[in-house]
């Protein structure tokens, strides 16, 4: 069953990888006589083989994956219990390797959101010592134009 959902993914995958191919096939087929009508009816016709023969081909990959899915359930079910046993070593082998994977990159990507939550709150720390900074100096560039101030209106006002 695993390895029918795994041979299924496969096929998927590869056959998305054929469209850029169906396009470039159709493009082949410009015909640059005749009226729009016969153009445009030539390009659909030229589309449309392409399309047929891409998933004529698709069909007949999935036939071959089949047979092989088949081949194999074959091959494992009439397999001795030791060949059957090494197989599911293997099997379980690569479970345990890819659960490993997982546990380290888990591990990975947990410290390096540790460090950044850190970065973060450092450089919020930051901008409000620079907030609280920039209010001080505002308040003492204040004081100081009052303290100014007051004294050219004493200069003006009393004299010395």
């Amino acid at each position: 069953m695993k390895l029918h959902l795994l041979f299924s993914a496969a096929l998927l995958t590869s056959s998305f990888a054929l469209l850029p191919h169906a396009h470039a096939a159709s493009s082949s087929c410009d015909d640059k006589g005749g009226t729009l009508l016969h153009r445009m009816a030539n390009k659909q016709d030229c589309l449309n083989s392409g399309l047929d023969n891409k998933l004529n081909k698709y069909q007949e990959n999935r036939q071959r994956q089949e047979q092989k899915l088949k081949d194999l359930r074959d091959k494992y079910e009439n397999a001795p219990q030791n060949t059957r046993e090494k197989l599911q070593k293997r099997i379980d082998q690569q479970r345990e390797k890819l659960q490993n994977m997982r546990g380290d990159n888990e591990k990975k990507l947990r410290g390096k959101l540790d460090r950044f939550k850190e970065q973060r709150a450092e450089r919020a720390e930051k901008l409000q010592k620079l907030k609280d900074q920039q209010k001080e100096d505002l308040q003492r560039l204040k004081q100081s134009g009052d303290r100014t101030r007051s004294d050219v209106h004493n200069l003006l006002h009393g004299g010395l």
